[in-house]
């Protein structure tokens, strides 16, 4: 099944999803939390993760900290975060996101498993194509943070394992 099969697929079932190549439950939800600031903040320096996206089994974080831009062109990394998990465990998702800006347009370009001891192994490309970003889809999400400086409402932390040490908030 291709991204755009699945994604398609899960819209019906009334959830985005976007995210690809990990062996964890892929079932991104459209944001639900709110957007809050549009780039009138400071530029952040290191990691800032901040929650935007709930869904039954997963928290999806943005790196804000993570944006790059080249061009019309930017990326930022996303992270889901099992909802539930044993004390100690810190596994986790990152993906990295790109989006065209002048176009609306998103794709996964890599994925990254985080063992229980939270630690990165190697990232593997996923390369999807690009697709347009949806009004109020989890890829315009990702879009709007890449390329319109807005932030989600809420604290930011430093890494995955402050934000699973808070009690995943």
């Amino acid at each position: 099944m291709t991204a755009k099969s699945h994604a398609a697929s899960l819209m019906a079932a009334a959830a985005i999803a976007a995210l690809a190549g990990s062996a964890m439950a892929q079932d991104a939800a459209a944001p639900q939390e709110e957007i809050l600031t549009d780039g009138s903040a400071p530029a952040p320096t290191g990691p800032q993760w901040r929650a935007f996206s709930r869904s039954s089994n997963s928290v999806f974080l943005v790196d804000i900290g993570s944006l790059t831009e080249n061009g019309d062109e930017a990326g930022i990394k996303i992270a889901r975060v099992p909802l539930t998990a044993p004390a100690g465990d810190y596994s986790h998702v990152v993906d990295d996101f790109a989006a065209r800006c002048g176009s609306g347009q998103t794709h996964l370009t890599a994925s990254t498993d985080a063992l229980e001891d939270g630690e990165l192994t190697d990232a593997f490309p996923v390369d999807e194509p690009w697709s347009p970003a949806q009004p109020g889809s989890f890829d315009d999400a990702i879009k709007q943070f890449a390329c319109d400086d807005m932030q989600p409402a809420g604290d930011p932390f430093p890494s995955i394992r402050a934000y699973i040490d808070a009690g995943r908030p």
